[in-house]
């Protein structure tokens, strides 16, 4: 279980830009500061996020940590699966299972809207 703010996610170091992933998820909640509104979102087999307060955009655009930006909104990505970190291009090749192999990945999103108790 995480329980943490979106500001908290983030890791200094801008590459790659899904610093601060989060894996086999299978259930995500997220509630404003005073809004009792939440968003839950759901699969039919565990995803990995990112949540930030940086875009991808802002991200790759700067060289150093210091000189982000927020953007004022929250930026989530939402990922059936996500392979390992290097390459064969700045390392050893993937070992198989941190590989993602598939032509085609099934997954069945569930986006609902709750009001908190």
């Amino acid at each position: 279980w995480y329980d943490e703010r979106v500001e908290n996610f983030y890791v200094p170091y801008l590459k790659p830009q899904e610093h601060g992933s989060r894996w086999n998820v299978d259930d995500l909640r997220f509630a404003g500061k005073t809004a009792p509104l939440l968003l839950r979102i759901g699969t039919n087999k565990p995803f990995s996020f990112n949540a930030s307060v940086y875009d991808e955009e802002e991200l790759t655009r700067k060289a150093h940590d210091y000189e982000l930006e927020k953007n004022g909104s929250i930026v989530l990505c939402l990922d059936a699966k996500m392979g390992g970190t290097g390459s064969a291009s700045c390392g050893p090749e993937l070992k198989k299972n941190y590989q993602v192999a598939e032509e085609t990945l099934d997954l069945s999103w569930i986006l609902s809207p709750e009001v908190l108790p």
